[in-house]
């Protein structure tokens, strides 16, 4: 099971290997870019849902589909950061591989989007309650 350290380890070799921390908040363009294309990855890579890409790139849940959308359409037109990018992540995958593991998220992604949707709640609350679900998990 993939948990959120691992992710981080993820990131902590993009950086090694880009020198540009994606987890880092700030909104200097290189680390916009690593997240928005690591958010692309995670949905179409690993089927992530958009609350779940928020809770592991550490952004807002509403900005995840932005970061998406960019990522696919600099990439489709060729803009040279987003491939750089795109091609960091795959080294740091090829060193740090997701494949045939399950994300944590993933086993609570419909806990996520059905808690979320039907109780139209905010970011923390959700962080809230996902914590509260994790830890009765894990007690039994």
């Amino acid at each position: 099971m993939l948990k959120k350290e691992r992710f981080n380890t993820l990131c902590e070799e993009y950086a090694r290997l880009s020198s540009v921390n994606p987890l880092e908040r700030t909104r200097r363009h290189l680390n916009v870019v690593a997240r928005q294309v690591i958010s692309l990855i995670l949905k179409k890579k690993l089927g992530l849902s958009e609350y779940a890409i928020a809770i592991l790139v550490e952004v807002d849940r509403s900005n995840v589909y932005h970061c998406v959308t960019t990522a696919k359409e600099q990439i489709d037109i060729g803009r040279l950061e987003y491939i750089e990018s795109l091609e960091y992540w795959q080294e740091a995958l090829n060193v740090i591989s997701l494949d045939g593991t399950t994300n944590f998220v993933f086993a609570l992604n419909k806990f996520i989007d059905t808690y979320a949707e039907a109780n139209r709640i905010s970011n923390d609350e959700l962080i809230e309650a996902l914590k509260h679900e994790l830890q009765n998990r894990n007690n039994d």
